[in-house]
């Protein structure tokens, strides 16, 4: 290899992985192995080719647009809960149940999504799935915004949070691509943002969208928005998944040199479609033999469905039982976004020291994250307990809103606690 490449393999990592003195990480070496010993692997050159080595501003540049991403998907998830009334007057439609379903079926469609989302970034890379996911979700969107009657808006609902869980699904790897362990915790932190506070931020808009422009316009603006960051995020997002960049290294080199026996360390004798079947199998496989990976899954969809759930609540409640009006009812929300910016902080600023200090004593497994769900699992009882307490004594508007402070704080923590962005995949 190059002496370029011996410089890579030289640079040592501290064993936090925080850096010394530079604006820039120091090289990581983890990537490489003893390519030396076989000319026929083709392993990394220069130090910035591999994500762990790119600048501090390049990566975080990337968690954003994609935090981003993450942010409007969770957002529309709940924009049209405050104008869900009007559409369901305008489409002669009646019934709870029904009124539930159209914010309910948007978060069925991230059941589907990372099924066929996820396998492709693994064979493919994450750039084009991110695109691919963004671009549906636009697409969809503006389909809502035109729904001509209740059964296309379920479809196309359906269809929009399909494409946009693509940044749920594909965050964390990207993560763990670029970060190194110690920082994963603020990464996360960032990234995660997004998906708690999308929820909250999604009926303020929609409140005072439905009431002065329509509840078409919910759809519309989210669109729009959607756009803008498909533009950025085509710009801004490279590939980070060290598999497919060797991969595609491999494929050059042998191109340019009529070498065809060379191969990609990382997965040597393995083809993109070999890659996909793979990536399939592999996490069914483990969800279905690991006793913890099925629990713990079970236990995040629950967690999950109980947040929306009790969003399709809250419309009844404040607007029902303490005579809110359309747009001042999207405002109840901020009472969780408080709770959720809370619950991120304590997570990013526990994990941080915990992680450096396992890292340390060169003790640290993925797991070790995990702990902060027991505490954050009571809080969000608690919440619970509360909201639904004071909502049915009908007691001082502000008291259900603290519940669901508490309940987002927790929910956050353990939300983002199972959220494992090593590799054990």
């Amino acid at each position: 290899m190059t002496s370029i490449n011996n410089q890579c393999r030289e640079s040592v990592m501290p064993a936090d992985g925080t850096q010394i003195g530079s604006s820039k990480e120091q090289p990581s070496t983890e990537e490489h192995a003893t390519s030396s010993a076989d000319p026929d692997n083709v392993d990394w050159e220069i130090c910035d080719q591999n994500p762990k080595n790119w600048s501090l501003r390049r990566k975080w540049i990337m968690i954003s647009v994609v935090s981003a991403n993450t942010l409007l998907t969770a957002l529309g998830a709940t924009i049209p809960a405050p104008g869900v009334p009007t559409l369901m007057q305008e489409f002669h439609s009646d019934g709870n149940l029904l009124q539930s379903f159209v914010i309910s079926v948007y978060v069925l469609g991230f059941a589907l999504g990372p099924l066929l989302i996820a396998p492709l970034s693994e064979a493919y890379g994450r750039q084009p799935a991110y695109l691919v996911g963004n671009g549906g979700f636009l697409i969809w969107n503006i389909a809502c915004g035109f729904a001509p009657n209740m059964a296309s808006m379920m479809v196309f609902r359906f269809l929009a949070g399909s494409f946009g869980v693509a940044p749920f699904a594909l965050g964390g790897g990207t993560i763990a691509d670029m970060v190194q362990p110690a920082q994963r915790g603020t990464a996360m932190g960032i990234w995660m943002a997004g998906l708690t506070v999308g929820p909250v931020i999604g009926p303020t808009i929609g409140g005072f969208v439905s009431a002065y422009l329509g509840w078409r316009w919910n759809f519309w603006i989210l669109a729009i928005m959607a756009g803008t960051v498909l533009l950025i995020s085509a710009i801004v997002v490279k590939e980070t998944f060290a598999p497919v960049l060797l991969a595609r290294k491999t494929k050059k080199l042998q191109e340019k040199t009529g070498h065809s026996n060379l191969q990609p360390r990382l997965q040597k004798n393995v083809t993109a479609r070999h890659r996909l079947w793979l990536s399939i199998v592999r996490p069914t496989k483990m969800l279905f033999t690991s006793l913890i990976l099925f629990l713990l899954c079970l236990y995040i969809s629950l967690v999950y469905t109980i947040m929306f759930i009790l969003f399709t609540t809250f419309t009844e409640v404040f607007e029902g039982q303490y005579g809110f009006s359309t747009a001042i009812s999207g405002l109840v929300y901020l009472g969780w976004g408080v709770g959720s910016i809370i619950g991120q902080a304590l997570y990013t600023l526990w994990t941080n020291h915990f992680v450096s200090q396992r890292l340390e004593k060169g003790s640290f497994k993925p797991e070790d994250r995990l702990p902060l769900m027991v505490p954050g699992g009571l809080l969000l009882s608690l919440g619970l307990i509360w909201y639904g307490w004071s909502a049915q004594a009908q007691v001082h508007w502000i008291v259900p809103m603290i519940g669901t402070a508490f309940a987002a704080i927790g929910l956050t923590i353990v939300f983002v606690s199972h959220e494992l962005p090593e590799k054990i995949v």
